[in-house]
């Protein structure tokens, strides 16, 4: 539920909810046998990274419930599979190729003047 009034106590939380996901992420960077380590690398994890960007473009369409749409794109839990399915064919039908462009041209030598 969206609540437009914002009070000092969900601004703190908020923070400190910030806060405690950037300090995870950030002491399992490095390689470790902890429980956070491995659950944040496992393949499905790893899938949602490699495909975060795509997830970031189409997830409006999908997560809005906007009552315009075609309800198959709107309603739970069809609107999370076709969101995953056009992330990774967008994925591996688009961007991959132009990754490999960033890759080509960062090892390009560049000539300065």
């Amino acid at each position: 539920h969206f609540d437009p009034f914002y009070t000092i106590k969900a601004v703190y939380i908020n923070l400190i909810i910030a806060f405690l996901m950037g300090y995870i992420v950030i002491t399992n960077i490095k390689p470790g046998n902890d429980f956070i380590y491995k659950l944040l690398n496992t393949r499905v994890l790893s899938l949602v990274g490699v495909l975060s960007y795509s997830l970031y473009v189409w997830q409006q369409i999908f997560t809005f419930g906007d009552s315009k749409l075609p309800a198959i794109l709107a309603t739970f839990p069809y609107n999370i599979v076709l969101l995953a399915t056009i992330a990774c064919v967008s994925y591996y039908g688009y961007e991959r190729y132009f990754l490999k462009f960033k890759t080509k041209f960062n090892k390009a030598k560049v000539i300065k003047p």
